[in-house]
């Protein structure tokens, strides 16, 4: 008996309960599928667990759990002696995982399909043909079609020809009915030219036409005839090699006829 009082004595203590340095606080709220801790002090052995798993050997005194899901977990360690088969008590942490955004993207799992990437989340924009689903849309961006630009349009080139340029002189009586020139010419008229007259709508004659005359030509068909009220006559200017001209004469009833000016292509 008192061998064995005495072995008792001078036992080896218990190695003491270690003390949690970093990791999650106790009632710690996180968005993160693992968490490491580290404990202990050097001189002694280290076994630790996650929830319900078993105790495994963790003596370099740092556990990373991996792969949590979301809810509440709890982290456990306890010390050994490393000369005989004595434990200390075990200390534990417990903390939450709330929801799971490991990229700190913003983001979290399922909504975000890569959380290892955070350049990967459902508002990033997708590349295409890239093979990543970088929008986590489940599909990968196929590209925009391009469409070649139409062609510049081919300037017409320019009309380098003279333009015709003269004057429609005359004098005139108007009634509600009908309109009479007494006198009816073109002023400016370059040789070589043809003056060609058409008329519709309430016309003594429908046409005429005038040549090798130059300078200030009398359109006599015209003179001195009733032109109804609504009638146009359009007076055309050619020559060969140049830019045509036209005067558009419009009758009025009781009123100076309408004149306009145009340029023949």
């Amino acid at each position: 008996m008192l061998a064995v009082a005495v072995a008792a004595l001078f036992a080896a203590p218990n190695p003491p309960v270690p003390v949690i340095h970093t990791g999650p606080d106790e009632g710690a709220q996180i968005m993160r599928s693992s968490a490491t801790f580290t404990f202990g002090a050097p001189g002694y052995g280290y076994d630790c667990h996650v929830d319900d798993a078993t105790f495994k050997d963790c003596r370099n005194g740092t556990f990373t759990a991996s792969g949590l899901g979301v809810g509440t977990h709890t982290f456990s360690v306890r010390a050994y002696s490393l000369t005989d088969d004595s434990v200390s008590g075990t200390v534990s942490r417990t903390w939450t995982v709330t929801a799971i955004d490991d990229d700190a993207d913003g983001f979290v799992v399922p909504a975000d399909c890569n959380d290892a990437n955070p350049a990967i989340h459902p508002t990033a924009p997708d590349l295409a043909a890239n093979g990543l689903d970088e929008n986590c849309d489940g599909l990968d961006a196929t590209p925009v079609p391009v469409t070649p630009a139409a062609p510049a349009p081919t300037p017409a080139p320019s009309d380098t020809r003279p333009k015709l340029d003269v004057a429609l002189s005359y004098f005139m009586h108007a009634t509600k009915r009908s309109t009479r020139f007494s006198a009816l010419s073109l002023k400016d008229v370059p040789a070589g030219a043809t003056i060609t007259i058409k008329c519709a709508g309430g016309c003594p004659r429908k046409r005429a036409t005038i040549t090798g005359k130059r300078g200030t030509v009398a359109l006599t068909p015209f003179r001195n005839r009733a032109l109804k009220a609504g009638a146009k006559l359009t007076i055309e200017v050619t020559k060969p090699g140049s830019v045509g001209t036209a005067k558009v004469v419009t009758i009025r009833a009781g009123k100076r006829p309408t004149i306009v000016t145009k340029t023949l292509t």
